[in-house]
């Protein structure tokens, strides 16, 4: 169906934005099915390191929920359309597990970190606070690492190795991507001080979405580099994309 201008019914301003609308609130349903082991755990898990190992086991399902997300969002910036049950599943099912290949490590890892952190802090000395000023910078570094690998893993099917080499080697180049990636994780925790852990939850996929924004020029740099030009064919190509 067209106008009297000659534009085709679904090309206006106004019906591209509530696709969009409809896509992110959909895709951030399934992204909260998806974790629902974590949901479960802040609903009835009390706030103490007794129930760290119960946290980082429901913790281990973001990884692959928030792949999924990355997913269909990069679908939605790529074709500008999604089917959000078919493309979720779909993009669960292939990013499984080469996600949990490295996340359940970062879980151990950030688990590990954060019980020394409180522990630093019951003694409040001089040395723990210099602990815990290197604990967080080690924890911001391995943050920013991991959102590399994420945003490599779900786009190309690299061996963990190479993946973990690939993400290192791109972190800081170039600078405005992880600066770009630091600024959403500093949004997402002011939010979350303001607020409470179910709001950034809620905010799930728009989260992902400034993340797929800020991180398209990584995807095209490694694409370019490492497995031909970015818009051909490469038999190392995610095919998830």
């Amino acid at each position: 169906m067209t106008d009297e201008r000659g534009r085709q019914f679904g090309d206006g301003v106004l019906f591209r934005f509530t696709n969009h609308v409809y896509w992110l609130i959909a895709t951030e349903f399934y992204f909260v099915v998806a974790s629902l082991p974590f949901i479960v755990a802040l609903l009835f898990l009390y706030r103490d390191p007794s129930n760290a190992i119960l946290y980082a086991i429901a913790g281990t399902f973001l990884g692959p929920a928030l792949a999924a997300t990355l997913h269909c969002v990069r679908k939605i910036m790529r074709e500008k359309d999604l089917d959000p049950t078919r493309d979720f599943l779909r993009g669960y099912r292939l990013n499984l597990t080469d996600t949990l290949k490295y996340w359940v490590p970062a879980v151990a890892v950030l688990t590990i970190l954060l019980l020394n952190l409180w522990y630093t802090e019951t003694r409040g000395s001089a040395v723990d606070a210099a602990l815990q000023i290197a604990m967080l910078i080690v924890a911001l570094l391995g943050a920013l690492w991991l959102m590399n690998m994420m945003v490599i893993s779900t786009s190309f099917n690299f061996r963990q190795r190479d993946l973990a080499r690939l993400s290192l080697f791109y972190l800081g180049r170039p600078l405005r991507i992880t600066l770009g990636n630091l600024s959403t994780l500093f949004l997402a925790a002011v939010l979350l001080l303001l607020t409470s852990d179910w709001v950034l939850l809620l905010c799930g996929s728009l989260f992902v979405y400034l993340f797929a924004l800020n991180t398209a020029d990584l995807v095209t740099r490694v694409a370019e580099r490492f497995t031909g030009p970015a818009d051909g064919a490469s038999p190392t190509e995610n095919p998830a994309e």
